[in-house]
Formats: structure tokens, C-alpha cells, sequence
């Protein structure tokens, strides 16, 4: 509505404009001026919102590497729950890898059934991620079975996911 409202404030000044300066008299260049003021308005009023909100999640992931204190696994969980609240109450589309992350961190916790949610909820929103989030289905499994034998499981997945990371970057 807005956007349109400013489409027409600036359509009735390029008239105005043109109008003025025919009666003038005014060269050609006056509504070129014109119409390219008003196209950069036009362009300048339209923003583009970002893809994926991201919340504290890269804060967290960095203050868990370097940091260990400041972001322990319930620290984690707190903040990431508070700002998939957000995310859901503004709209916004979770970046990915923050359902993943969560649900590691519930595991962490031993909190297995909420990490099952978070890995599924992680793979309904990104579809591509499907063979890293079975493969760590597969360890939750594990770790359900024998109490603690696939810890290491799922711990190595994401130490491997790190270090290919890693490895881009540099």
C-alpha cells in the first residue's frame, strides 16, 4: 500500500514536472532529470528482507569454540529456544543448521527426544540436509540402545562437519 501510494506521489510530480516545463518552454533534459530522480526513489523505497534470521546462533557457535565458558549446552539451548520464538513470532525463516546445532545441544544434555525433534524439524526445513541429519538420527539411535556407546557417534559427525568447514575457510 505504501509502496503504491509513492508510486503515485511520484508519477503526479514527474506529470507536474513535465507539464510545467512544457509550458516553458524547459529542453528535454528537465524530464529526463526527472524520471530518473523519481526511478531512484522508486528503487531506493524497496528493501529486500534477508533469506534466514539467524538469532545468536553464529555468536554461540564461535563463544563454543573459543569461548567454552560463556556457551555451555544449556546456555545453548536457552538462547537458540528464545530466538526460534522470535524467528516464529516475526516470521522469519531460521537459518540453516540452528535446528541442528539445538538438537546437538540436547544431546548433549541427554535430552535425546528433543534433539530427535530438533534433527527432524532441522531436515523438514532443509531437505538438502538429509543424509548429515540421518546420519545423526542413526547415532541418536544408537545412543538410545546403549545409553552412551554412539555419544562418539554423533560427536564425531559433527567434529567432521567442523573440520570440513574448517578447511574451506582456510
Amino acid at each position: 500500500m505504501a509502496l503504491g501510494l509513492l508510486i503515485k506521489a511520484i508519477m503526479t510530480v514527474f506529470s507536474f514536472m513535465s507539464n510545467s516545463y512544457a509550458l516553458h518552454g524547459a529542453h528535454r533534459w528537465g524530464r529526463n532529470l526527472a524520471f530518473l530522480v523519481a526511478s531512484a526513489v522508486l528503487l531506493m523505497s524497496c528493501t529486500h528482507a534477508p533469506q534466514y534470521a539467524w538469532g545468536s546462533y553464529e555468536t554461540l557457535v564461535y563463544q563454543m569454540y573459543h569461548k567454552p565458558e560463556l556457551a555451555t549446552p544449556q546456555t545453548q539451548v536457552t538462547r537458540l529456544e528464545k530466538d526460534l520464538i522470535q524467528m516464529k513470532r516475526k516470521g522469519y525463516m531460521p537459518g540453516p543448521g540452528i535446528y541442528a546445532h539445538l538438537g546437538y545441544m540436547y544431546f548433549s544434555l541427554r535430552e535425546l527426544d528433543l534433539a530427535e525433534s530438533a534433527f527432524r524439524e532441522e531436515l523438514r526445513l532443509f531437505p538438502e540436509s538429509q543424509v548429515f541429519i540421518e546420519r545423526l538420527l542413526s547415532g541418536l539411535s544408537q545412543a538410545r540402545l546403549n545409553n552412551n556407546a554412539a555419544t562418539s557417534s554423533i560427536n564425531q559427525n559433527f567434529i567432521s562437519l567442523d573440520d570440513k568447514e574448517n578447511k574451506r575457510a582456510h
